[in-house]
């Protein structure tokens, strides 16, 4: 059994030969100490690379994609893992350097973003940008846009390498490993949209709307690529539960939502959704009755367990539920072992795939890591 097969069968609840295994996202300083070698492989330092090389011109960014690619791949086979990811990249060219490691995107009259790299956690991310000046009335322009022009921009900005990252690795990989391709579906955290939600709703559904004409889009083209399943999904919650009510859910995510994975079983691929947090108060909806085959970055430490996941919702495939913090962080190995054997336990090893319960964070011991693979993959079904 390849790969491929091993990953598929997750989907279709059928024994595999062993535990699948999988990341969306290995940040660079952790997978560089199990390369013996300075790697770019994801994370937002992943990113401040990347924005380092468009600030030194062409070839230096051309160079560094190539180098990146090459990183994933040797990492992907070297861990043995299922499927095969995209890593998270930001493209955008910077418009100007600050500092060291600060950097402005941007138009400096319209939308624009600063960021910046913090040595110490190797993070990078926004510091200010034009959109905390955003008030409603800013949305209903940009949803008004939206409806008129972001149809044809679906295959331009970032999703152009993205797809170029796709093709590169399902021609090394995809007829051994099973090919993630990506999507999502989501209300933007932040307080205006979190306004909208309550004071225009409609307009929050319109923007929504747009999203999933988009995203239909994209993922029949990435079906035609040779995508097998879509992590896709939307994050929506912390450790108390989602960031607005069950309601606001039902109403406004859900049908859409519905209607994405009614899509891709008409293709004949997968959809997981996936989201940080407390997502037990929409759980009926989200997982029963949405049409989602899979669910991922499972928070652990949030109360999201597989053990009352699989009782409630049998048929859902899992994905990720070792918690990247308490536990790969910040545990000891015999805890990466006991939780790892806990996810296997609890699903009997059918319908799922091992991974962190969202991605390897910087600093992860080693260790830990490698211990959490090893037990899946050695468990005997």
């Amino acid at each position: 059994m390849n790969a491929k097969e091993r990953f598929l069968k997750a989907f279709k609840h059928e024994k595999p030969d062993r535990i699948p295994v999988f990341e969306q996202a290995f940040y660079s300083d952790v997978a560089s100490k199990i390369l013996n070698r300075e790697v770019f492989t994801g994370g937002t330092s992943l990113h401040y690379e990347e924005t380092k090389a468009w600030m030194k011109g062409e070839s230096a960014h051309t160079e560094f994609v190539d180098k990146m690619r090459e990183d994933v791949l040797e990492l992907y086979k070297v861990l043995e893992f299922d499927a095969m990811h995209v890593p998270w990249r930001l493209t955008e060219k910077p418009a100007k350097k600050i500092d060291e490691h600060t950097f402005f995107y941007g138009d400096e009259k319209e939308n624009w973003v600063i960021r910046r790299y913090d040595p110490a956690s190797k993070t990078f991310g926004d510091v200010d940008s034009s959109e905390r000046a955003q008030a409603l009335e800013d949305l209903e322009k940009y949803v008004d846009w939206l409806e008129k022009e972001w149809s044809d921009e679906i295959t331009s900005g970032d999703f152009t390498p993205q797809l170029e990252d796709l093709k590169y690795f399902i021609s090394k990989t995809g007829k051994t490993m099973g090919a993630v391709g990506g999507s999502g579906i989501v209300i933007p955290p932040t307080q205006v949209w979190l306004e909208a939600v309550l004071l225009n709703p409609e307009l929050v559904g319109r923007y929504l709307d747009c999203q999933v004409k988009a995203d239909k889009k994209r993922i029949k083209i990435q079906k035609e690529m040779g995508v097998d399943a879509f992590w896709a999904g939307g994050d929506m919650a912390d450790k108390n539960g989602p960031l607005y009510s069950p309601k606001v859910f039902h109403n406004l995510l859900f049908p859409r939502l519905k209607e994405i994975c009614d899509y891709c079983h008409s293709l004949g691929v997968f959809y997981l959704f996936r989201s940080d947090g407390n997502l037990w108060p929409v759980a009926d909806d989200l997982f029963g009755k949405s049409g989602v085959d899979a669910y991922g970055e499972i928070d652990y430490s949030a109360g999201m367990r597989m053990k009352e996941l699989r009782q409630k919702f049998p048929k859902l495939t899992m994905w990720g539920n070792v918690s990247c913090g308490d536990i790969l962080f910040s545990g000891t190995k015999q805890q990466v072992i006991d939780v790892t054997k806990e996810c296997i336990e609890a699903t009997n090893g059918i319908g799922l795939i091992i991974g962190s319960s969202n991605s390897i964070l910087p600093g992860t011991p080693v260790k830990n890591v490698l211990a959490m693979y090893e037990t899946a993959k050695s468990y005997k079904l």
